[in-house]
């Protein structure tokens, strides 16, 4: 009690708050959605460099991705609906077959994802859409570790890797390889 009112309530969660870790049962019970700006460059439709957005959808049983959308714009609930389809169709590959509809699409507190588009997507599709606490990040710890293993151990293989985001900014078009942003030729 003392460190809730010395400290505040915030203070108080992180160091006392048991953190309840749920697994699914099965696949398709629940799906985890977020998005992540890459650290790949590539040329939009000005042939301008830019960092693209991923959009996700995850199991949370096998950890499997149902479905992903790659965009250069702001993450939109249009972009979260496309990727749920994605994620919803079988796909073209047969070793890849995750596919379905989820009991649960559980989903950070962002505006794409609150939005009434999203919301009507989920009741249309008998989804229960579940959003987490606003700051409190623990329950999507799933997708955050695929999304790091994506930035540590795929993109650094990619020929178009900045290796800071703060190099992907001061970059407006690159003219040669260099150790810290890797770009295909102009």
């Amino acid at each position: 009690m003392l460190a809730l009112a010395h400290d505040g309530r915030a203070a108080y969660r992180d160091r006392y708050e048991l953190v309840y870790r749920r697994e699914s049962e099965r696949p398709n019970e629940q799906w985890q959605a977020d998005h992540n700006k890459l650290d790949v460059l590539v040329l939009d439709d000005k042939d301008r460099p830019a960092r693209p957005w991923l959009t996700v959808i995850l199991d949370d049983h096998s950890r499997a991705v149902a479905g992903y959308v790659v965009f250069l714009e702001a993450p939109s609930a249009l972009q979260t609906a496309l990727a749920l389809r994605h994620a919803i169709w079988r796909k073209a590959d047969p070793a890849w077959p995750v596919c379905g509809l989820p009991d649960v699409l559980y989903t950070d507190h962002g505006s794409d994802f609150t939005s009434r588009h999203l919301e009507q997507v989920s009741a249309d599709l008998h989804v229960r859409l579940v959003n987490s606490t606003p700051g409190v990040p623990q329950g999507r710890g799933k997708i955050e570790r695929f999304f790091g293993t994506v930035t540590s151990e795929l993109l650094p293989r990619c020929p178009s890797t900045c290796r800071t985001a703060a190099t992907a900014h001061r970059r407006q078009r690159p003219r040669s390889r260099s150790p810290n942003c890797l770009a295909a030729p102009t």
